[in-house]
């Protein structure tokens, strides 16, 4: 249990790195309790809002990540987001769109988190296409039950995009079929 828990320890890290605008003030924690863990997760209070999202969504997409990483490896885990040191809100800054962007990071991260809360593997296949918008495809290595695919899709699909959002890129993630092996 504890690798499974500090590994996924270490992939929320690099997706909430990926969000942050003070990437060196992600600190990121596991408490081992008796048969589960929780990853304890610390912002700078600029990266709150980012950590959360609108409405909610990112930490939710991120609980529901870290969740189906324990169902997968038959460890409980999950998250909790504390409060930031006191610190100052930095300015918004609006959205503007860049062709370079660390996609290899991201599309490794993906392959990553991907694989480990999805029952048998993924394969990830990405398109840098045209006017800063990146489509990465998630196909299980064996079929997975729709309802659960689809909301991990979504919740991977609400990262991805805060990610890519933060390089300047628009990103979205979807679920293709089953990846069929030679056999």
């Amino acid at each position: 249990m504890d690798e499974i828990a500090h590994e996924t320890a270490r992939m929320v890290s690099k997706i909430l790195s990926g969000i942050a605008i003070h990437k060196d003030s992600v600190k990121i924690s596991v408490e081992q309790l008796a048969r589960s863990g929780v990853i304890c997760a610390q912002v700078h209070s600029a990266d709150m809002p980012r950590a959360i999202g609108r409405g909610g969504a990112h930490i939710k997409a991120l609980t529901k990540i870290v969740e189906n990483i324990g169902l997968t490896s038959g460890v409980p885990l999950k998250i909790r987001l504390l409060e930031p040191e006191a610190g100052q809100r930095d300015r918004y800054s609006p959205f503007e769109p860049k062709e370079e962007w660390d996609g290899k990071s991201a599309h490794e991260l993906l392959t990553q988190v991907a694989s480990a809360a999805i029952s048998g593997g993924a394969v990830v296949e990405r398109n840098d296409g045209a006017n800063a918008v990146t489509e990465f495809v998630v196909k299980p290595m064996r079929r997975q039950p729709a309802r659960e695919f689809e909301e991990l899709i979504a919740a991977l699909n609400v990262l991805w995009n805060a990610i890519g959002r933060a390089q300047g890129r628009i990103v979205t993630v979807s679920g293709g079929e089953p990846v069929s092996l030679p056999g």
